[in-house]
């Protein structure tokens, strides 16, 4: 019953983009010069590439839903 379909908030990354915005974290991992690629750089990459609103806290939210933490 707590796996009905139209429950809960639905992610603001479409699932047909979860794919890209994984490879466009590796990118940014790759590309930064010095120190790690934070929240903000993230929040930052959704909103200008995936036109997804995130808080910052909801972006590591969206990195572990996707086994990325």
């Amino acid at each position: 019953m707590d796996d009905e379909a139209g429950r809960g908030r639905k992610s603001k990354l479409a699932k047909e983009d979860e794919a890209a915005f994984k490879e466009e974290l590796e990118k940014m991992q790759k590309e930064k010069q010095g120190g790690r690629v934070i929240g903000k750089d993230i929040q930052k990459m959704l909103l200008e590439k995936f036109n997804a609103v995130y808080h910052e806290d909801s972006v590591y939210n969206l990195l572990k839903k996707l086994n990325l933490v």
